[in-house]
């Protein structure tokens, strides 16, 4: 095993799993491990969310220390600078970098503390466009917000639009940090392709709120239920704000037979082998990790055009890609998908085949400690060097 020596990462996620298992999560977990084992110390700093949760705990040998999270916001925002500076004190010793999960208030406010101490600092983009960097100059306080960001030693983009968001900030080009997210794969096709059903099953994965875009969705399900002869089901695994607003407009639109609301669903990645074509109709992402997961076992993907997902999907994926809030064109994609099994088996194979060529978590992993090993080196302008290669072979 390599020896990775003076690499010290705090790694900063407001919602640290478990129970939290969204997206974002999930990657700063798998990717917390797979850094541990490759020799980096990794200490993560999130919020304690929960009750049940401990101040200090090990998740799969990942150190999780948790500030106390009030559920005022007005009483949380204004004593977490300072319970930050005092968790920052105490353990300065403990880490030369603070890796910054996504865009978020805490964020702003542990890359200040840290600028303070003479840390090393890494944001990490997660979305773009309205709810990225584009929507922060619009926000409260957003000029401010914005100066502060670009105070950050290197920002993660996930996608060429993330990138040229912080060009068009004035951030440092030099800088910027390409890379995907990543998944580990721990599939057998053989077994994936052996399910048979009469029943053609198609699934979204994600949060129930607005930026996900599931409303106008169901309008687009009730015109594949109008119009296509295959017996098929859609399934919404997970849960969020929007559920009963949902739920009551499939009732409205007589979708109650074809529409199954799972709720919250665990180890989706394996339960994502049992269904067909996987859906995802988002107003913005950055790298989806449901998509993600929906590759690694072999499924064709249904989706829109935002942040990174034509990067994920690439060009045999690209066909089923759809423009936001085009609903003619995602009908259009999803219901020659349902209608054509081995177009599914084909399209599935070549975003497995794309994942294992792209987005294996250990390559990922290999990337942030290059990027690592830049900044503490001094080398932080040169980080632009460090570009995953799915940038390079997708345009």
């Amino acid at each position: 095993m390599t020896k990775n020596k003076h690499i010290n990462v705090l790694m900063v996620v407001a919602n640290y799993p478990y129970p939290i298992v969204g997206g974002l999560e999930k990657q700063a977990h798998e990717l917390s491990k797979l850094l541990i084992n490759k020799n980096i110390k990794i200490t993560i700093l999130s919020g304690k969310f929960a009750p049940s949760q401990n101040r200090y705990e090990l998740i799969d040998n990942v150190p999780v220390h948790r500030l106390t999270w009030p559920e005022s916001r007005i009483i949380r925002y204004s004593i977490l600078p300072f319970r930050l500076l005092y968790f920052f004190l105490k353990n300065k010793n403990d880490f030369d970098i603070v890796h910054l999960h996504t865009l978020s208030w805490l964020s702003i406010y542990a890359l200040l503390v840290a600028k303070v101490l003479n840390k090393y600092t890494v944001l990490k983009l997660a979305n773009v466009g309205e709810f990225g960097l584009t929507g922060l100059s619009n926000s409260f306080l957003g000029a401010l917000k914005l100066r502060i960001v670009k105070m950050s030693d290197t920002l993660v983009s996930m996608s060429h639009i993330s990138k040229q968001e912080a060009i068009d900030i004035g951030y440092p080009v030099g800088r910027v940090f390409m890379t995907p997210n990543g998944i580990s794969l721990n599939s057998d096709l053989t077994k994936i392709y052996s399910h048979k059903s009469d029943i053609c099953t198609v699934v979204f994965v994600g949060r129930l709120d607005y930026q996900k875009n599931l409303e106008s969705f169901l309008y687009v399900w009730n015109k594949i239920k109008l119009n296509i002869a295959q017996d098929t089901v859609l399934e919404i695994w997970g849960d969020g704000k929007l559920r009963k607003k949902l739920e009551a407009l499939s009732e409205t639109l007589n979708l109650y037979d074809s529409i199954i609301f799972r709720g919250s669903v665990t180890s989706v990645q394996s339960k994502l082998k049992k269904v067909d074509i996987f859906v995802l109709p988002s107003l913005a992402e950055g790298n989806s990790n449901a998509i993600l997961e929906a590759m690694a076992v072999g499924l064709p993907v249904i989706s829109t055009n935002v942040g990174g997902t034509l990067m994920q999907v690439g060009c045999e994926g690209a066909k089923y890609i759809s423009e936001p809030n085009d609903d003619l064109e995602l009908y259009l994609n999803l219901k020659n998908m349902i209608e054509d099994g081995e177009l599914r088996i084909r399209i599935g194979k070549a975003m497995y085949s794309r994942v294992d060529k792209y987005f294996k978590m250990d390559t990922i992993a290999d990337g942030y400690i290059s990027m690592y090993s830049y900044l503490v080196s001094g080398k932080k302008n040169q980080i632009v060097k460090l570009t995953n290669k799915v940038f390079a072979d997708n345009g």
